[in-house]
């Protein structure tokens, strides 16, 4: 095992080997407080040692749908595809990307999960989702897409900076998709 200069200095103060007795109290103070400055690791480390790097996050997003094979046609329209491996009669997982997954819930099975009732899309606005896109040409065919799919209440804007199309699923899910071409203008 390496060890630190500042453990070599503590052993050299030992009274077997020479050293005074207080003198190693002192040192064995520093040491153990972290007085004495570290010029090294305390022993090596090998890399399966070393802190897990950062996994991302990823977000699962929950939605009651009322005909769940619509939906799934609805998501794969726009080119998502479902998740096999999370899909059953009453539910469907829609892989959006690496990091974000839409779980599409039969009614019945959404209440299982939560104890407050499911929003009505038709008066309330439950949720706003944004997506981002690669670029403003990315926004459009979607938007197409989602439109072609059944999509309502399309709409465009031109923020300047950001450009967005918002549109509701058939469930009622209000979605955006947004292209950023600059950063935001200051306040």
């Amino acid at each position: 095992r390496l060890r630190s200069p500042r453990y070599a200095r503590l052993r050299s103060a030992s009274p077997r080997r020479g050293g005074g007795g207080e003198k190693k109290d002192k040192l064995q103070k520093e040491f153990y407080t972290g007085a004495l400055p570290r010029t090294r690791p305390l022993r090596y480390t090998f890399p399966h040692h070393q802190p897990h790097p950062k996994m991302s996050r990823q977000i699962c997003l929950n939605l009651p749908v009322a005909d769940l094979p619509k939906s799934i046609a609805f998501f794969k329209a726009l080119g998502f595809l479902p998740n096999p491996q999370f899909a059953d009669d009453t539910a469907a997982g829609i892989v959006i990307s690496e990091t974000i997954l839409v779980m599409l819930l039969t009614h019945p099975k959404f209440t299982a999960f939560s104890p407050k009732p499911i929003c009505d899309t038709s008066k309330a606005v439950e949720v706003l989702i944004c997506l981002s896109c690669d670029s403003r040409a990315e926004v459009e065919e979607k938007a197409a897409k989602a439109v072609a799919a059944g999509a309502a209440n399309a709409e465009a804007t031109d923020y300047g900076f950001m450009y967005q199309h918002s549109f509701t699923d058939p469930d009622g899910h209000c979605w955006a998709l947004n292209y950023m071409s600059a950063p935001p203008p200051q306040q």
